[in-house]
Formats: C-alpha cells, sequence, structure tokens
C-alpha cells in the first residue's frame, strides 16, 4: 500500500480469523483500502473487478479459488505450497512466492500490477488452462468414469470382495 496507494484489497471468505484480520488491517491503517466481504454466493461480478487474484495459504489441495479466477481470466500470485504449483504454472498463469514471505508476495503483486500486458497474457494463459478441464462437464465426465470403473471392479470380485 505505501509503494501503490491506489490499489485496493478485497478479502472475500469468512473464518476464525476474519476479525483478528480486521483488527490487524484497522491498526496498519489499512480500513480504508481494505475491504472484508465475507463470504459471498455471486462471485463472478467480484473476479471481473480484479486486476489479480492472490492466495496466501500456507496448505492447500486444489484451490477452488484459484480455478475461478483464471477461468475469469485473471493472473494468480499464490504461496508455493500443497497443490497450488500443479494448478498455477509460475512465471505464465501467475508467480509463485515461498509461503510466510510477506515480501516476496508484495513484490510479485506489485511485479504484476506494474505490467497491464503480462497480467493480460497470464490471465490468458490461465483461462485456456483451467478451462475445459475444470468445467462442468469434463468434471461430470470424469466422476462418471470413476464411478463406472468401480462399479466395474466391484462386480468382478463378486460381492464378497477380493
Amino acid at each position: 500500500h505505501k509503494s501503490r496507494p491506489d490499489v485496493r484489497f478485497l478479502i472475500v471468505g469468512d473464518g476464525e480469523l476474519r476479525s483478528r484480520l480486521e483488527q490487524q488491517a484497522r491498526a496498519l491503517g489499512l480500513d480504508g483500502c481494505a475491504h472484508f466481504l465475507g463470504w459471498q454466493r455471486e462471485l463472478e461480478p467480484i473476479y471481473a473487478d480484479l486486476d489479480l487474484a492472490v492466495l496466501s495459504s500456507l496448505n492447500e489441495g486444489t484451490p477452488v479459488s484459484l480455478i475461478e479466477a483464471m477461468a475469469a481470466g485473471l493472473p494468480v500470485v499464490a504461496t508455493k505450497v500443497g497443490g497450488v504449483p500443479d494448478l498455477v504454472a509460475d512465471g505464465k498463469t501467475g508467480l509463485l512466492v515461498p509461503p510466510k514471505d510477506p515480501m516476496a508476495m508484495s513484490q510479485a503483486m506489485e511485479t504484476l500490477l506494474a505490467d497491464p500486458e503480462r497480467r493480460r497474457e497470464m490471465g490468458q494463459l490461465g483461462r485456456e488452462a483451467v478451462y475445459p478441464l475444470y468445467s462442468d462437464a469434463a468434471l461430470m465426465d470424469r466422476m462418471d468414469r470413476l464411478y463406472s470403473s468401480l462399479l466395474q471392479a466391484s462386480f468382478a470380485t463378486g460381492p464378497s470382495g477380493p
């Protein structure tokens, strides 16, 4: 915020740390630029207003929030934890930083905010990476194949098991 006073932060979601984070934002003088939206049902209008998506998790599986952000054409800045590197191609669809490194996170955000063309390119590559791979139809097809294979294995071994 000190180097980019024009930047606004939207914190979407809820949880046990929310009130502590809101207090910390006020204590740091960020209450005018950090907006806590809480849990949201309709994310499309929110993603449409963002320049980039940021995820600072210490642990993640496959983060749906990043899949949604990438599908919306947003570049990503995220911590390199769990399944995030399987989803975000560092330097191509976003920038990955070490966990618990706020300076690296801030620098990555500043790098992308300073370069609209790079953000646009990363966003396009991100959209292509997640769609149609994570589309409803693709997910349903994978679920159908999984259940079919489990049923076939069950019938092959009989009712008493192997």
